[in-house]
């Protein structure tokens, strides 16, 4: 699942470090709760140019930690979206086949939760 809306420091942060697409909003939060521990606005130009290479250095030292978080986090997201569709389909009398349908996807979602969050766990313990 991707970002729905791209974030306003995005362009920044990639002009600054000259990361991917898909990097950005890692990168971000890494700036948010890393380097700055707290939001961006405040940051002179300067500042948050040299946040961002900062948060790419503490990513490039430990990347699949910060993909398995984000990874998680994705498929978290997923599976809370797919139980309140589940949970609206019941609560209003949805039919018979959408609810069957929306259980199935609540089914995957929630495996797929179990695989991020495992492996999440697992670049926990190796830090």
């Amino acid at each position: 699942m991707q970002r729905q809306t791209r974030s306003p420091y995005a362009d920044l942060i990639a002009k600054a470090t000259g990361a991917a697409d898909d990097l950005l909003p890692i990168l971000e939060k890494i700036m948010r709760e890393d380097v700055f521990h707290s939001t961006l606005d405040w940051q002179s130009a300067s500042q948050f140019r040299s946040g961002a290479r900062k948060a790419l250095a503490i990513y490039e030292e430990y990347p699949d930690f910060f993909q398995a978080e984000m990874s998680h986090q994705l498929a978290r997201f997923q599976m809370l979206m797919t139980e309140q569709v589940l949970s609206d389909l019941t609560s209003q009398s949805g039919s018979p086949e959408a609810i069957t349908l929306a259980e199935a996807a609540y089914r995957t979602a929630m495996a797929e939760e179990q695989i991020a969050c495992a492996a999440f766990d697992r670049e926990l313990v190796t830090l």
